[in-house]
């Protein structure tokens, strides 16, 4: 059980990478797809992120 905590926080720290990246690309000048796109899609990528950590956090509290 404690690899499948494991592999949430992974999951959710590549997931909360990906938004990061997306974030710091509509900021940047001349990017294709559009900032919007870009922006709702750091939108979902954060929010899978954070609900992968929270599950992760407690599944790691049921282990203890």
């Amino acid at each position: 059980m404690e690899q499948a905590v494991t592999v949430l926080f992974s999951i959710s720290s590549l997931l909360l990478l990906g938004m990061l990246f997306f974030l710091l690309s509509s900021g940047k000048a001349g990017v294709y797809p559009p900032k919007q796109v870009l922006r709702r899609k750091a939108a979902v990528l954060g929010i899978s992120g954070a609900v992968f950590l929270l599950i992760g956090y407690v599944f790691q509290l049921f282990l203890k």
